[in-house]
């Protein structure tokens, strides 16, 4: 059996807990450390499943405990407590609300520092007479009567003189011409008519409503700027309800970025201890919790109050519905403290399914193969959700209540779009100067109509002044195209269906009018490494196999290398994705179909050709243990 196949198998085991393809472009994505980490991690529970010891068992438990136990959480209230009143500090829009992370451009306090941030950096991060005596915001104030020490006298631990009167890192008043240059960097967070309260949700005050609270326990967090942390758990089943609101329950609000709620379909037959695992405690999953959760019941991110659905629309949960649900968050620590803990979660609001006419769902849209090059002041990317997919998608027009778009810090703008026969109809959303950290949500009373066969075209501008290539990955510096749309009545269609990777479309690939046929190509064979796939054969050992021993091209190796080549799986974007995908190595067959280099080893040797030596290497060392 060649290393290949041997990898194979392995492969094939991690795609079945996490095969999220969209997820594991590791060679156009180079996905993160932390990404990795969490594969194997879950790779190792796997195994210790499969081992099916009571030893392992116990041994895990303790491990996953020992670095989830709770520790004295500090957090940005650290900061909050060496200035005066650093915890009352107001937002310059008012309504009683407060700028918890004082030193940041984002009143959640995290990312990017404004000027009283980067003087109190400057000053040793300690309130001295130098830093109170200062005017960070150029106001004619300085940063002592702004905090309430107006004769520079507070140490930590002291009552302040009196409270705060406004903002040391803002310039106000807001409308004076020198404060909007002053404030330039922190427009988008000072449109206050965009910070005042949502408009009550009137499920909440509905009589019949119940609530159930999802919510981690107290839990480490790494000291890594990206963390996505997923816990399974079990929703109402002694009825049939609809889930028709959410409210969030923050406990770390300068670390949490955002949260999302996974509907879960687990087989049956699937391994139900693996499940209570997931039960158990929070584990690393990447930007989706399971190959089984994949519907989206509910989002929060900073500056959401939650989600109130429309009043005849509800997410179908309990006996005929969802039964298990995925509770994920994701930790933005940019400065990678080490001190931090979380226990944020999620309260859901539901009412017995007779009470609502329609049962809502959502899909994404978007663009997997991002290469945003560096110092690019503007670089743009589409996808399409074609019309030959929407007509296979849903056999009735579907109506959108909400849309939402989604990059990172280096997106600029995005627009998500519907077309009916080659001729635009309207925008969902259109994001002239986008926020990653003030997101918007697109809601639509009344509801949008998309019929069968209308085009959704989604396009996603970036600028960057890096000097490094970007590209798409989980990591807040890495990047996404996705878009989010919420609709009713549900359809029965996978909800990650049209998302593609540069023109490969997913909906192609997978929906059954297609057969599995993507251009002539049954692409399921090549990607999987099947006993009889051309790959497989391709690199025995005693063909292609033998070139990662000796670095030399065999006879067998060299035909069969320019008979693959030929296929009509490995041309132009298809075959981009299959090498990026299943691990195709095609620099090998490229280099002895040319027979250029019988002795000379490949010098450009790709991402996911590591992943497979490290997981070689990694199981191994495992079942040695």
């Amino acid at each position: 059996m060649s290393f290949k196949t041997n990898v194979s198998s392995i492969e094939s085991k991690r795609r079945y807990l996490f095969p999220s393809d969209h997820l594991v472009t590791r060679n156009s994505s180079k996905l993160t450390d932390h990404y990795y980490k969490a594969e194997v991690r879950s790779f190792i529970v796997n195994w210790i499943v499969q081992k099916n010891t009571d030893l392992l068992k116990k041994m895990l438990f303790l491990i996953v405990g020992l670095i989830s136990v709770s520790q004295h959480c500090y957090g940005y209230e650290t900061f909050q407590n060496l200035i005066p009143n650093g915890d009352k500090v107001p937002h310059p829009c008012g309504n009683n609300q407060i700028w918890d992370g004082v030193g940041h451009l984002n009143p959640a306090g995290s990312g990017a520092r404004n000027q009283f941030g980067l003087d109190f950096i400057n000053a040793g991060k300690r309130w001295t007479k130098d830093l109170c005596n200062k005017d960070s915001d150029f106001d004619g104030k300085t940063n002592g009567v702004e905090l309430g020490d107006p004769k520079c006298l507070w140490n930590p631990g002291d009552i302040p003189t009196s409270p705060p009167s406004s903002h040391p890192g803002i310039c106000e008043p807001l409308n004076s011409s020198t404060c909007q240059h002053h404030n330039k960097d922190l427009q988008q967070y000072l449109i206050c008519e965009n910070q005042l309260k949502q408009k009550p949700c009137p499920a909440l005050s509905d009589p019949d409503v119940k609530n159930l609270t999802m919510r981690f326990p107290k839990s480490k967090i790494d000291p890594i700027v990206t963390n996505y942390m997923c816990m399974v758990y079990d929703l109402p089943s002694e009825g049939d309800f609809h889930l028709v609101a959410t409210t969030p329950n923050v406990d770390n609000a300068g670390i949490v970025h955002h949260m999302i709620l996974f509907g879960c379909d687990f087989p049956d037959d699937y391994n139900k201890t693996l499940v209570n695992m997931m039960k158990a405690m929070p584990y690393g999953c990447g930007m989706t919790p399971h190959k089984h959760c994949q519907q989206f019941l509910a989002t929060w991110t900073y500056g959401f109050d939650g989600e109130c659905l429309t009043p005849d629309t509800g997410f179908r949960i309990g006996q005929l519905g969802t039964k298990v649900a995925a509770l994920q968050v994701h930790w933005h620590n940019p400065e990678q403290l080490d001190d931090q803990t979380d226990s944020s979660g999620m309260t859901i609001y539901y009412t017995p399914a007779e009470k609502r006419t329609f049962d809502a769902s959502t899909f994404i849209i978007g663009q997997e193969y991002l290469l945003i090059p560096p110092n690019q002041t503007s670089t743009t990317f589409k996808a399409q959700c074609p019309s030959e997919c929407t007509n296979e998608m849903w056999d009735e027009k579907i109506y959108v209540t909400r849309a939402v778009n989604h990059m990172h810090y280096y997106g600029k703008s995005q627009r998500i779009s519907i077309y009916r026969k080659g001729k635009w109809i309207r925008d969902l959303t259109n994001e002239i100067n986008y926020n990653y950290d003030a997101p918007r949500f697109n809601h639509f009373d009344p509801p949008v109509e998309v019929y069968p066969g209308d085009d959704i075209v989604t396009e996603c501008s970036y600028g960057s002044d890096k000097d490094l290539t970007v590209t798409f990955g989980a990591g807040t510096h890495n990047e996404m195209c996705y878009g989010f749309i919420t609709y009713y009545p549900v359809q029965n269609f996978l909800p990650t269906i049209c998302i593609q990777w540069k023109s490969v479309q997913r909906c192609v690939r997978k929906l059954p009018k297609f057969n599995g046929l993507y251009n002539g190509c049954d692409w399921r064979n090549f990607a999987d490494w099947l006993p009889n796939s051309p790959t497989t054969k391709a690199f025995n050992n005693t063909s292609c196999g033998a070139y990662r021993k000796t670095q030399q091209c065999n006879k067998q190796c060299i035909k069969d290398s320019k008979e693959l080549l030929k296929h009509q799986c490995l041309k132009g974007d298809l075959g981009e994705w299959l090498e990026a995908i299943a691990g195709i190595p095609i620099d090998i067959l490229r280099t002895c179909a040319s027979n250029t280099n019988s002795a000379n080893s490949i010098r450009n040797f790709s991402v996911n050709h590591i992943y497979y030596i490290v997981m070689y290497f990694s199981t191994i060392i495992l079942t040695k243990l």
